[in-house]
């Protein structure tokens, strides 16, 4: 069997595939935290509980969003003024 890839070639994409993955957490790891501190307390998130998964699972705050007149509003604004622009250019 031949062998396609030198030592060096493996070393390195191993290393690749190190620094990618290191990478790809570095990035994902905001959203994360985000998506699981909306669903946590704000107890929990306020004394640092909330690291990766949610503690003491809650909806209230999605709940406090949703029932917000503002909120639809704005995603109401967000969709008709752009059509707005392309109807009127």
């Amino acid at each position: 069997m031949n062998n396609f890839y030198s030592r060096s070639e493996k070393i390195l994409g191993k290393l690749n595939i190190i620094l990618l993955g290191l990478f790809a957490l570095s990035t994902t790891y905001p959203f994360i935290y985000a998506l699981s501190s909306s669903l946590s307390s704000g107890a929990a998130v306020a004394s640092g509980r909330v690291i990766f998964f949610p503690t003491e699972l809650t909806l209230s705050a999605y709940k406090q969003i949703f029932s917000d007149k503002l909120l639809w509003t704005s995603y109401a604004n967000t969709f008709f003024i752009p059509y707005l622009e392309q109807l009127l250019v």
